[in-house]
């Protein structure tokens, strides 16, 4: 039961999700995600007490939102790949794009300059509020800092190198 009522739970938290960018795309895509996934438990929670008799026992609740609490995790990471197009998933649809005789670094560098990558990635930044607009530039604010201080923390911590 366990199991079943958190895939119920979590579909309804994704079909929600899918109804909404469908309609009408959030401007700020990863809060509301977090607010779709974190509420939809809160109201499941509402409607278990509020109805009675309960098919799901008081003490399965804890283990149904931890499973839930999993999943929905592991859905947060795999959307990130979707919502912005990865450097990977573009080097591999060139390489697909151009069958057998393979793509070379000049055509490689031409998908990525046609892709727009910086200039996405540096909206969606603004958009999250972790950078701001600067003159010619941007300039990273208290609040991308301690991102980017804890990106560069937990890096230490699995020993990964930056290479830039």
């Amino acid at each position: 039961m366990v199991f079943v009522s958190s895939l119920v739970l979590f579909s309804v938290a994704w079909l929600i999700h899918l109804a909404w960018w469908r309609t009408r795309p959030p401007t700020h895509p990863s809060k509301t995600l977090v607010l779709v996934f974190g509420l939809t438990p809160c109201l499941a929670l509402f409607v278990w007490w509020a109805t009675g008799p309960h098919a799901i026992r008081l003490l399965d609740i804890p283990a149904i939102l931890l499973f839930y609490g999993g999943a929905t995790l592991c859905y947060f990471i795999t959307y990130t790949g979707i919502e912005e197009t990865s450097p990977s998933l573009t080097i591999l649809r060139a390489l697909e794009r151009s069958g057998e005789e393979g793509c070379d670094k000049e055509m490689l560098r031409h998908e990525f300059s046609r892709q727009h990558f910086v200039a996405r990635r540096l909206n969606s930044l603004v958009r999250e509020g972790l950078i701001v607009p600067s003159g010619d530039g941007h300039v990273v604010n208290k609040r991308g800092l301690r991102v980017a201080r804890l990106s560069a923390f937990l890096g230490r911590i699995f020993n990964i190198h930056e290479t830039v």
